[in-house]
């Protein structure tokens, strides 16, 4: 786990540097079964990604939804779309800076 420039963990590991990968290195936070937070490559804003069915044509990847800069409206969109998401993983949201990059 490293610290982003505002100084929240973000998680990295030897994995894909491709933002669809299951295995991404910059996931933020897995928000539930389908969903998932990222920081993009460039660091300058968050994605929320859904899981796409691995009977899909390209097997299970992860599509972009929604992009925000803002944790405010991150959190707003979390809620709105993605579903029941537990406490850890809201907790988590909490903790990101007000705005990233």
């Amino acid at each position: 786990m490293t610290m982003g420039k505002q100084g929240d963990a973000i998680a990295t590991s030897p994995g894909s540097g491709a933002e669809e990968a299951d295995d991404y290195r910059r996931q933020v936070v897995r928000l539930n079964e389908g969903w998932r937070l990222i920081e993009c490559k460039g660091g300058i804003q968050w994605i929320l990604q859904r899981r796409r069915s691995a009977q899909e044509r390209d097997g299970a990847r992860w599509m972009s939804i929604a992009y925000h800069r803002r944790r405010d409206t991150l959190i707003e969109a979390v809620t709105r779309r993605c579903g029941p998401v537990g406490p850890e993983a809201m907790c988590m949201l909490g903790t990101l800076p007000r705005m990233i990059g």
